[in-house]
């Protein structure tokens, strides 16, 4: 008889990411840093491609793109962990968030319910609690690990041109402290190949991203 097999949805924005930042400063060479503005601003811009989150209306008119506010468009949850942790957190409040505002108050239960996510798939086992100077996850399947790393470290830029998911996960990258991964070259602005409301998200979360971590 044979067993049939599980459809495994794709990995969400945080969870590519979460699985491919680099080994933490204290742990195993081998285990992975414990994300946190980056796993939030991730969190915000895959809503925004699901259709979930938008500018308001009118759209902010802030020369600061981190303080741009942020509404929800559709409440409806995506049934993915990390993504519904931060949905439920603004349907909740019940009204517009600052971009900054928001990743600074749910990157804590957005990076959590991202590590609990990748270990209920069998990637990791999480050792501490997100936010924690000594906290890292363990590598449990290094095939993965090494896909995900493969895909923001060794595209050729021509193909980053095209590979939007590659490139908007680069985009959150360069926003953080972390050091670039390669290739060099990099791509088009990602934020520039999608339509107004969602580039006004987008941008929100990348410069909020780069102020929180330029502040650490």
């Amino acid at each position: 008889m044979t067993t049939p097999s599980i459809a495994v949805p794709p990995l969400s924005l945080p969870e590519e990411l979460q699985l491919a930042l680099p080994a933490p400063r204290r742990g195993p060479s081998d285990s992975i840093a414990w994300g946190f503005w980056e796993i939030g601003a991730a969190a915000v811009i895959d809503l925004a491609l699901a259709g979930r989150l938008g500018p308001v209306d009118p759209p902010s008119t802030s020369t600061n793109a981190w303080d741009r506010k942020i509404r929800v468009t559709d409440p409806t949850p995506t049934g993915i962990a990390p993504l519904d942790v931060l949905l439920e957190a603004f349907v909740a409040r019940d009204k517009p968030w600052k971009a900054v505002a928001c990743i600074t108050r749910t990157a804590a239960s957005v990076s959590s319910a991202t590590a609990v996510s990748l270990a209920g798939r069998g990637l990791v086992v999480a050792h501490g609690r997100s936010g924690q100077p000594t906290a890292y996850l363990e590598v449990v399947d290094a095939d993965a690990r090494r896909a995900a790393e493969e895909h923001l470290r060794s595209r050729p830029a021509d193909l980053l041109a095209t590979d939007d998911r590659a490139a908007i996960l680069l985009d959150i990258w360069r926003q953080t402290v972390s050091a670039p991964p390669q290739p060099a070259v990099s791509a088009p602005r990602t934020s520039e190949r999608y339509p107004d409301a969602v580039r006004y998200v987008i941008e929100a979360a990348l410069e909020s991203t780069r102020a929180l971590t330029a502040g650490e």
